[in-house]
């Protein structure tokens, strides 16, 4: 079991080792939103809004990142034309990015979290264009406001799903659960319920076709 902190991250793959720095910025930038926005937060919106600060945490000396671009798809023996998520790079190392979200809280098990890594490997190996392709999933904790009675109860719905991803297929995850979102409460725009946001949990897997066995 990892023990809760506001952020961190754990890789344990060392194809992934490389990417440590940008999922440790990752957090840092979604900190960083969060204090510059009291009523909002960056995961609380779709897959491409969380893509899209994965995007800008790997821009660095010598890395960077290709967000939504056009890709050619292997599949069988056929070849065809799509998009990718995201594609990373920096000066030795490069990765094809897939990535799936799903939302959750106390009652979200590692299962879950295996599954949406399952779905982003069967596209992340058809994409060619590097030979690290990469599975990722963006758990974003919402919490319904009856089920919890104050912030302490939200953190150990946090370590809980933390510990799930752990059980997961996941070979690396990070985390970043602001402190200024530990009470922060607001309406889920689909439903009208009142969530809290406390934060979001970033998963990657180094995919390959026989993920399931």
């Amino acid at each position: 079991m990892v023990d809760f902190s506001n952020f961190g991250v754990v890789c344990r793959h060392p194809r992934l080792e490389w990417l440590a720095p940008v999922m440790r910025r990752w957090g840092h930038y979604i900190d960083d939103y969060c204090e510059l926005h009291p009523h909002d937060t960056p995961y609380y919106y779709s897959e491409w809004t969380n893509v899209g600060v994965l995007a800008a945490a790997a821009w660095g000396p010598g890395s960077g990142s290709i967000q939504e671009y056009a890709c050619r798809r292997t599949n069988a023996n056929s070849v065809q034309t799509g998009r990718a998520d995201l594609y990373l790079y920096d000066a030795s190392n490069c990765a094809t990015v897939e990535a799936k979200q799903i939302w959750g809280a106390d009652t979200l098990s590692d299962r879950h979290v295996t599954d949406a890594l399952a779905r982003g490997s069967q596209q992340a190996v058809t994409n060619r264009d590097s030979d690290t392709p990469v599975a990722a999933v963006f758990l974003t904790v919402m919490i319904p406001e009856h089920d919890v009675a104050d912030t302490n109860a939200v953190t150990e719905v946090c370590s809980h799903i933390l510990s799930q991803v752990e059980q997961s297929g996941a070979h690396a995850w990070a985390w970043a659960f602001p402190p200024s979102k530990r009470p922060f409460v607001t309406r889920e725009r689909a439903s009208d319920a009142r969530f809290y946001w406390p934060g979001v949990v970033l998963a990657l897997r180094v995919a390959h076709g026989n993920f399931r066995r």
